[in-house]
């Protein structure tokens, strides 16, 4: 059976690693967006996919799991979401992966952080959840956001890193971006760079 989500995540993933190999280099300096004036369009909402931080199991089909991301990131009140398996999370090798797991409704939020309650779906009772698994999170976007290449891999939680396994630039500048030309400027500095 053609399973379309799975085949957009596999073109996404080679997509991925083509880039990759083109921006082997270090981290360029880009202006970082200012947190404080930046305006969220609240009547649109897209799925945006965070790494888990932290997971509390409470008992076999429920958790607790805070992410590094908040209001100001463009989290509100009553947000909810799905905690998806990741290959990155360090889980064994047997365990499914890029499967939906949990329901997530949002617990508390700052500005920088959040936590979610996660209630495991019946299928799912007693899998172990870990830090680095996936939270999607119905999330406001930044009018007027530039909504590149890089904005749709950040929102999948895919950045790129450099020689020294550091961000190029963080999920969160890049969803937090407004500049009409970062796309063009990034892909011009790392052409240079080859």
């Amino acid at each position: 059976m053609f399973c379309k989500s799975c085949f957009q995540k596999k073109y996404l993933i080679s997509l991925t690693a083509a880039f990759l190999i083109l921006f082997q280099g270090e981290a360029q300096n880009f202006p970082k967006p200012n947190r404080n004036s930046i305006e969220f369009d609240t009547a649109v909402t897209e799925e945006v996919f965070y790494k888990i931080e932290t997971v509390t199991r409470i008992n076999d089909d429920s958790a607790i799991a805070t992410i590094r991301f908040g209001k100001k990131d463009g989290l509100f009140a009553g947000s909810e979401g799905n905690v998806m398996t990741s290959h990155n999370s360090g889980a064994p090798s047997t365990r499914e992966s890029v499967v939906y797991v949990a329901s997530a409704k949002l617990l508390t939020l700052t500005d920088t952080s959040a936590s979610f309650t996660l209630q495991l779906y019946k299928k799912y009772k007693g899998i172990q959840l870990f830090p680095g698994d996936l939270l999607g999170v119905q999330t406001n976007i930044v009018k007027n956001s530039d909504q590149n290449l890089f904005y749709e891999l950040a929102k999948q939680d895919i950045v790129f890193l450099d020689n020294s396994k550091l961000e190029i630039k963080s999920k969160r500048d890049i969803l937090l971006n407004t500049d009409k030309d970062f796309e063009k400027n990034l892909l011009d500095k790392y052409t240079k760079e080859i």
